[in-house]
C-alpha cells in the first residue's frame, strides 16, 4: 500500500519500551492467493482475561496485527477466543449490522480492498485495477457502499473514494472521488469514515481555498461537492471510527498515543484514556455505548474498553504473543473493528 507524502503522521514522543516477539518470524510465507482465508479454531494459547464481559459488549474484533511479515487480522470473540484469521489483510471495518467486513488487501499480489462475512468467509474483491493501492476502507452506513483511501492517483496527496458494492462479484472501475464543492476541485485527506446523512469525515487540511492550507484538522462534508466544515485543529487527529454523532479519533499530542471522541453536532472533544501508556486503534461498540482500543499498559499487549462518554478503562483480554504483534506504525495506520454479534 503506498507511504502518505502529503501530510505527516505524529510520532508519540514515548515509545514502547519493549517487542513482543512472534513466535513464526522465522516460518512465515508469502500466501499463495490474496484471497486466502483461513477459518481458525480457537488459539492454543489463552488469553487473560480482566473481568466478565457484560451482555451489551459482545460481538466480535477485528484486530489487525502482524505474523511475522506479514498482515493478518483476526477475528476474536470480546472473551478473546479466535473466530477466524484473515490473511494479507488489514484495516478492518465491520458494516453496521455487522454482517459483512471489509479489508485492505495489503501485501498479498491483490493489494486493493476484500469483502468478507464476519468471521472472514466468503472473500471477494474490489478495486480499481488500474491504482496501485486502495487503503483505510470505511462501510457507508448501510453497508452498500465503501469509503477509502488511495495515495497512489496523485503525488500531490491522497484521494477519498466511495464505491458501491455488487454481491455476486468484483467492483471495477475508478469509484467516485470526493469533490469540496463546485469549482473547488478534488478533496485531499486521509482516514475517511461515512457516517448518516451522507456525512463524509476525514482529516486533511483545507487544499480547496487559497490562503488557507494550514487549517488543518478532521473536517465534515455533508454529501459530495459540499462545503467541509473543519471541526479540530491540529493535522495530528486521527479519526478511526464513527457512530451516530460521535467520532473516535486518536492523537499523540499528549507525548504518547491516547484516544479521543468528537462529537459533530457541538465539535466539543474528551479526552478517554490518559494512563501514560500507548492506546489506539480505538473502535466505537456495536450499541455505541463503550469503545474498545489497543494498549500497551503494563508493557503487555492488550484490548480494553472504556465507556463512550468517560470513566475507568478495562481489561478485556491479553494478546497472546504468538498471534504476532502490531505493525510498528499502527498507532497512527492501523484502527480495530467491533462488529454487532
Amino acid at each position: 500500500s503506498p507511504t502518505a507524502t502529503s501530510m505527516a503522521t505524529p510520532t508519540a514522543t514515548r515509545q514502547p519500551s519493549f517487542t513482543a516477539t512472534s513466535t513464526a518470524t522465522s516460518t512465515a510465507t508469502r500466501q499463495p492467493s490474496p484471497t486466502a482465508t483461513v477459518t481458525a479454531t480457537p488459539s492454543p494459547s489463552t488469553t487473560s482475561q480482566a473481568a466478565a464481559v457484560p451482555a451489551n459488549r459482545t460481538g466480535l474484533l477485528a484486530i489487525p496485527l502482524m505474523y511475522g511479515n506479514e498482515p493478518k487480522v483476526y477475528v476474536v470473540s470480546s472473551q478473546g477466543e479466535v473466530q477466524g484469521i484473515i490473511g494479507s489483510a488489514r484495516q478492518p471495518d465491520y458494516s453496521q449490522d455487522g454482517s459483512k467486513l471489509v479489508v485492505n488487501g495489503d501485501w498479498g499480489t491483490w493489494d486493493k480492498l476484500r469483502v468478507l462475512g464476519p468471521r472472514g468467509e466468503d472473500p471477494f474483491e474490489i478495486g480499481d485495477p488500474a491504482l496501485n493501492g486502495h487503503t483505510d476502507p470505511s462501510w457507508s452506513p448501510d453497508a452498500s457502499q465503501v469509503i477509502y483511501e488511495d495515495g497512489t492517483v496523485d503525488t500531490a496527496g491522497w484521494r477519498i473514494f466511495t464505491r458501491k458494492l455488487s454481491d455476486t462479484g468484483p467492483g471495477s472501475g475508478t469509484g467516485t472521488i470526493l469533490k469540496a464543492g463546485v469549482g473547488r476541485g478534488e478533496l485531499i485527506g486521509r482516514n475517511p469514515l461515512w457516517t448518516t446523512r451522507d456525512r463524509f469525515i476525514f482529516r486533511g487540511c483545507n487544499t480547496w481555498q487559497v490562503g488557507k492550507e494550514s487549517d488543518c484538522g478532521i473536517w465534515v462534508m455533508q454529501g459530495n461537492g459540499g462545503t467541509p466544515t473543519q471541526l479540530t485543529a491540529s493535522p495530528n487527529h486521527i479519526p478511526t471510527d464513527v457512530y451516530g454523532d460521535t467520532v473516535v479519533y486518536v492523537s499523540a499530542e499528549a507525548g504518547d498515543w491516547n484516544v479521543y471522541t468528537l462529537d459533530l453536532v457541538s465539535g466539543a472533544t474528551r479526552q478517554l484514556t490518559q494512563d501514560g501508556a500507548n492506546d489506539g486503534l480505538p473502535t466505537i461498540s456495536p450499541d455505541g455505548r463503550s469503545v474498545a482500543f489497543l494498549s500497551d499498559r503494563g508493557n503487555q499487549w492488550a484490548i480494553w474498553y472504556v465507556p463512550i462518554r468517560g470513566g475507568t478503562a478495562q481489561k478485556l483480554f491479553d494478546l497472546p504473543p504468538d498471534w504476532g504483534q502490531p505493525r510498528p506504525d499502527a498507532w497512527s495506520e492501523e484502527k480495530l473493528s467491533w462488529g454487532a454479534p
